[in-house]
């Protein structure tokens, strides 16, 4: 009977050391390219994607591939999303020649879209989308999209489930932006009338952030805290920096 128990505690020790070894290997990924262009005349409309694919077979590779292809759906269709990235893509070229048969002389529109691994551990993937676009107007349009994953589970981790203190890091962050925008320390925000804070005068943390090689990376897109000639705030936190702050740990 002892025998039989130390062979179970055994082949239990091994079973726990394969699926540790399983969490702690990475996703295998590979860079993919599609572009496409549509010309009449001298007038074309043109798409380039650039993603990350995750090559594996596991739920986790396939639930992170369908996030990001749902991103890049929705960035290319028009008013409604799109049942598929091929369906937007035939959509986006269907408008265009409607456009320019309506507008003989129109301006070129473009889709460029580029999504890649910005950092992997055995606890979280981050991967960052990032779209430009112009469908005519008075300049292209951009946006970030940061997607934090669990590692082990494939599912999205919220903003909410990664910020631990949100005071503290709400006022770390404030500080790197300050240094980012030369704003001096006597001169609030809302006084310096450069920013869109919210209700006027409160500081907020972006919609993107995320975990990135040198720490945690945060991102105000255009228009978020600003006019479009303010262009992209880009922050970063070192590892050193986010002690308490993020969640660095996530449940199976």
């Amino acid at each position: 009977m002892k025998n039989k128990l130390n062979l179970f505690l055994i082949l239990g020790l091994i079973l726990s050391a394969c699926q540790s070894s399983e969490n702690l290997s990475p996703l295998a990924s590979e860079q993919r390219e599609y572009a496409v262009e549509e010309c009449h005349k001298d007038t074309c409309a043109k798409l380039d994607l650039s993603y990350v694919y995750y090559t594996g077979d596991s739920e986790v590779d396939s639930m992170v591939n369908f996030r990001i292809d749902q991103i890049m759906t929705n960035f290319v269709s028009f008013e409604e999303p799109a049942e598929s990235l091929a369906l937007a893509v035939d959509h986006f070229f269907q408008e265009f020649n409607s456009y320019i048969q309506d507008f003989e002389h129109g301006v070129g529109w473009f889709h460029e879209i580029m999504a890649h691994e910005d950092y992997q551990s055995d606890q979280v993937l981050t991967v960052t989308v990032r779209g430009t676009s112009f469908l005519g107007g008075a300049h292209p349009n951009s946006f970030p999209r940061i997607l934090n994953f669990n590692r082990q589970t494939g599912d999205l981790i919220s903003n909410d489930d990664l910020v631990l203190n949100q005071e503290a890091l709400l006022a770390k962050v404030e500080e790197k932006f300050r240094d980012y925008h030369d704003v001096a320390k006597e001169v609030s925000l809302n006084e310096d009338g450069r920013f869109f804070l919210k209700d006027d005068k409160f500081f907020f943390l972006p919609a993107n952030m995320g975990f990135c090689e040198d720490g945690f990376c945060l991102v105000y897109s255009s228009y978020e805290i600003g006019p479009y000639v303010l262009g992209e705030t880009s922050l970063v936190l070192t590892w050193d920096e986010l002690d308490g702050l993020v969640r660095t740990v996530f449940e199976k």
